[in-house]
């Protein structure tokens, strides 16, 4: 048998996932007045968004991974890091080449970042977790799932969400209860070390739809409907902060350090006409800044967070093919 070194079988499969990729594509339909579809350029890499539709990126050599986006449940996941690497399932990309740079060779490995790598075994009924040399399965009850149907490949699809972080893994788990007010969440930490999971029951504080993480920042964990935002120093103990009544629409925040804190957000303050729907906190969140398209802030948006970008340098393009 013909043995290839460790960079043949990377470029092979490389090449395979990008024969592939292009064909997954979602139909995204003609561009309309309430959902239009939003082109960002970062570095050599092309996004295009169509919310709760798709998501495209187009590589520097025109290859593209598309992704399918149900109201905010990205499938495959993607993530992103501050050195502008995108991580979209088992794929990464690094938006200054415009390249792909990776492919995990499980094809159900999903790539949370340069930390961690985690993965279904539906047979065991168990999520695989790797962190350089460490490796641990967690079985799926340890999430608070344990009596839940379903295969644990789904759950991946948006009951768990886990977040990329220098430090313990942590998970955001949504648990549905008969009735739609009996949901509650759990924030999971797991250290990829000992294996050791904690779990800590965050309740019903809100719809949350995001989990996230920076250096400086740490954790936090952004809520919808009621303006809600969740932080955590550790990734074990949660402090909540109820966003003024003012603010609505929250989608994804972006905590870059304690003292500075972005929403993608809504201040009903502003007229739509002079409102890109992002708001700033430079004191810990005791107060905030809604950004106007003249505002000086909007050159210190974060560059790589996807959501705060594409609202500010995002451009309407025609539908999707």
């Amino acid at each position: 048998m013909t043995r290839y070194p460790d960079w043949a079988r990377v470029l092979v499969t490389i090449a395979l996932f990008l024969a592939t990729a292009g064909a997954r594509a979602t139909d995204g339909g003609q561009i309309d007045a309430d959902n239009p579809t939003q082109q960002l350029e970062i570095g050599r890499l092309t996004i295009d968004q169509k919310p709760t539709v798709s998501l495209r990126f187009v590589l520097a050599d025109g290859h593209r991974i598309d992704v399918s986006d149900a109201a905010g449940f990205y499938w495959p996941p993607v993530a992103t890091d501050q050195q502008g690497r995108f991580y979209i399932g088992r794929a990464s990309v690094d938006s200054r080449s415009g390249r792909l740079f990776r492919v995990n060779g499980d094809k159900k490995a999903i790539v949370l970042g340069s930390h961690y790598t985690v993965s279904a075994d539906d047979v065991h009924r168990a999520v695989q977790i790797w962190r350089g040399a460490h490796e641990c399965t967690i079985g799926i009850d340890k999430f608070g799932l344990g009596s839940s149907n379903g295969r644990v490949s789904d759950f991946l699809h948006g009951v768990i969400r886990f977040v990329d972080a220098d430090g313990p893994l942590v998970a955001l788990v949504t648990l549905d209860g008969r009735e739609a007010g009996d949901t509650h969440y759990l924030a999971v930490s797991i250290l990829p070390d000992s294996c050791d999971v904690e779990a800590t029951d965050l309740g019903n504080p809100d719809l949350l739809v995001e989990i996230g993480w920076t250096p400086r920042g740490h954790w936090w964990i952004a809520g919808s409907k009621e303006g809600t935002l969740i932080r955590s120093e550790d990734g074990r103990h949660w402090v909540t902060t109820h966003l003024p009544e003012n603010i609505s629409e929250l989608t994804s925040a972006y905590v870059v350090a304690p003292g500075s804190i972005w929403l993608a957000a809504n201040d009903a303050a502003l007229g739509i006409a002079d409102n890109p729907e992002l708001i700033y906190s430079e004191d810990n969140g005791k107060s905030w800044i809604p950004l106007t398209w003249n505002s000086q802030w909007m050159r210190n948006i974060p560059p790589y967070w996807l959501e705060g970008q594409m609202r500010a340098r995002g451009k309407s393009i025609p539908d999707l093919k």
